[in-house]
């Protein structure tokens, strides 16, 4: 299948990768940072405006947005109900419009929304862009790993100013949710808290921690005073050192969506 073009955006940062046989690992990639308190959409309009993305206008492109999503078991699913059942998750300031995205290897679902000003300006710059939720790949890839010696396994994903848990029983979500990120031992405190909900030891379950590589070494080193299996998952040996782990502003789940 050929790999579309990706655009992420974030809160703190918007990035674009295109493939390209001239640019080292195939992909060629240009990010935008988003001042804090500056406006997300003004910027997205700058990006979208870069020579950069103008030649993408006939292209079908990816879209993600990174931020938190509902999960739902695949059988319970029904499109009608995306809406109501992911603003009932969410306050009124953080609604939007709506989109889902299947995780086969879970039979689950993923609902998440977007401002629908930045969809409209996408879709006026990139009318083949397609939405989707930025945890979807990084959810998917790790959905597959299943060799660990341990049924239960939870993931941490630190990005974007936030951090995601996932905790999975073999094939089986059992929690995904993401927070602010603020300090190692609230990632720790909302993990422990996760486990107990489960009534799950920490000695059973493997840990292992993804992301930003600068705050990630702290978010393990707290995790293992805990969970005596806690590690951390460097982009460069997850991804077999692909020259793209090494480009400034992609993030792990960009990587996760386009080398799969």
């Amino acid at each position: 299948m050929p790999i579309h073009p990706h655009l992420r955006i974030s809160d703190t940062e918007i990035t674009a990768l295109v493939p390209s046989a001239e640019a080292t690992g195939g992909f060629a990639v240009k990010s935008w940072s988003v001042i804090p308190g500056s406006s997300l959409l003004v910027r997205l309009g700058e990006a979208l405006r870069d020579d950069f993305l103008l030649s993408l206008t006939e292209n079908r492109v990816e879209v993600g947005f990174s931020g938190a999503v509902t999960p739902v078991p695949l059988a319970d699913f029904q499109e009608e109900d995306a809406e109501a059942l992911h603003h009932q998750c969410f306050s009124e300031g953080r609604r939007g419009r709506v989109f889902y995205d299947p995780v086969p290897a879970l039979n689950a679902v993923l609902l998440f929304s977007a401002d629908p000003a930045l969809c409209h300006r996408v879709e006026e710059a990139l009318p083949q862009a397609h939405f989707y939720a930025s945890l979807t790949p990084w959810l998917s890839r790790l959905a597959r790993k299943t060799a660990v010696s341990v049924a239960h396994r939870l993931y941490v994903y630190v990005h974007d100013g936030l951090f995601t848990l996932a905790l999975l029983n073999e094939t089986r979500l059992l929690l995904l949710n993401t927070w602010p990120a603020t300090a190692p031992t609230d990632v720790a405190y909302y993990a422990l808290s996760a486990l107990r909900q489960f009534g799950i030891p920490p000695s059973a379950v493997a840990t292992q921690v993804s992301g930003d590589e600068a705050l990630c070494p702290s978010v393990v080193a707290e995790l293992s005073r805990h969970l005596p299996h806690a590690v951390g998952m460097s982009a460069a040996s997850e991804f077999n050192r692909h020259p793209l782990t090494a480009a400034q502003g992609v993030s792990f789940d960009l990587l996760c969506a386009v080398l799969k």
